[in-house]
């Protein structure tokens, strides 16, 4: 059964629509910005909340916003299953009530009582974990349409754990680099809605091939040097097509760990000479959004055969060589590969490929 993917949709600092958000990708832009904390500073990449007019919840209010714009690209809504991933949930508000705002009470309070819907918290790969649940919850035949968000806001809570791993960087971050120091952390909330039936698309949708996942055990924040877990995630994914992707859309944290394991496994597995990109250094890291924003960009790039570059990527900083492009390439393009790890050894890669 084929499964296609699209109806996407982004609200971040660089954006409202995947469209705008594509675009400042390719021409350069960053939301990251300096922040003052504390009387600390910090490289974060925040929505304005400003732009917005809300009452309430921000988190429930950016969810919302981005289904609605999504299902506007459908010709029908019928059936829906949701996906809803988050790392942190509304953690800043956990102080009041642990009930009140656990992650699928935030999601129901959005979707209401009446909703079928999913909730996906597994740390850093969780975006990309919903989109893979929503693929087998329709190739399993217990869905034909399921809607895939993936939001995260940056807290003090979150601030406060990566600042006690020392993985947080002053300045932008620099993914794959020699002077590569650490991450900078995001918001940002992205929708795709996955289908059996390509009839209900407005807009051309693409075909999502197959995700697969693991966990490699090593460490609870540390992954696995060899990157094991990483390459049997992505030979999973390569093995349901014959196709070799034409670039890949990596996690790329910046950190010293992560950057060197993903080296390791795509050059172990053959694919170093795949152009290879991070898009952390345009929204930061966003934790539980990340994959998702990241593979809706990397849709857009398909669409036009534009793989976008690495911001702020100079010289190679990995013991094993891969091709990281600081600048967008262009191409006859036909698929890619996006890859996802994360804190407690999670790591998860899927194919996506045009029609």
């Amino acid at each position: 059964m084929r499964v296609f993917i699209g109806a996407e949709n982004i609200i971040s600092p660089l954006g409202s629509t995947a469209e705008d958000c594509f675009t400042n990708v390719i021409e350069g832009r960053t939301g990251i910005k300096e922040y003052w904390i504390n009387k600390e500073k910090y490289s974060i990449s925040k929505i304005d909340r400003d732009n917005y007019s809300f009452d309430g919840s921000f988190w429930q209010y950016l969810l919302k916003a981005s289904i609605d714009e999504s299902l506007k690209k459908l010709n029908q809504q019928k059936n829906l299953i949701y996906v809803v991933s988050s790392a942190k949930g509304e953690i800043d508000k956990i102080d009041r009530s642990i009930e009140e705002f656990g992650l699928s009470y935030s999601v129901k309070s959005v979707l209401g009582n009446d909703a079928n819907f999913y909730c996906v918290s597994n740390a850093c790969i969780s975006g990309l974990l919903a989109i893979n649940l929503a693929y087998d919850l329709i190739q399993s035949g217990s869905a034909n349409t399921v809607v895939v968000s993936g939001i995260d806001l940056v807290s003090d809570f979150v601030i406060a754990g990566f600042k006690s791993l020392f993985a947080l960087d002053e300045d932008r971050c620099k993914p794959y680099d020699k002077q590569r120091k650490g991450l900078n952390l995001g918001e940002a909330v992205g929708t795709c809605i996955l289908s059996n039936d390509i009839s209900i698309y407005k807009e051309a949708p693409l075909q999502y091939l197959g995700g697969f996942s693991n966990n490699d055990a090593n460490h609870i924040s540390g992954p696995s040097r060899t990157g094991e877990g990483l390459k049997k995630s992505v030979q999973r994914a390569l093995s349901v097509s014959d196709l070799k992707p034409d670039f890949i859309s990596a996690h790329g944290t910046a950190t010293n760990y992560n950057d060197g394991m993903e080296a390791q496994a795509f050059h172990s597995l053959g694919l170093h000479d795949i152009p290879i990109n991070s898009l952390k250094s345009y929204f930061g890291h966003t934790l539980g959004a990340a994959g998702t924003i990241e593979t809706i960009i990397s849709m857009q790039g398909l669409r036009r055969n534009i793989a976008p570059g690495t911001l702020g990527f100079q010289r190679l900083g990995t013991e094993k060589s891969i091709r990281v492009h600081s600048d967008c390439i262009k191409g006859d393009f036909t698929s890619f590969l996006k890859t996802c790890s994360g804190f407690g050894g999670g790591n998860a890669a899927g194919m996506i490929k045009k029609l």
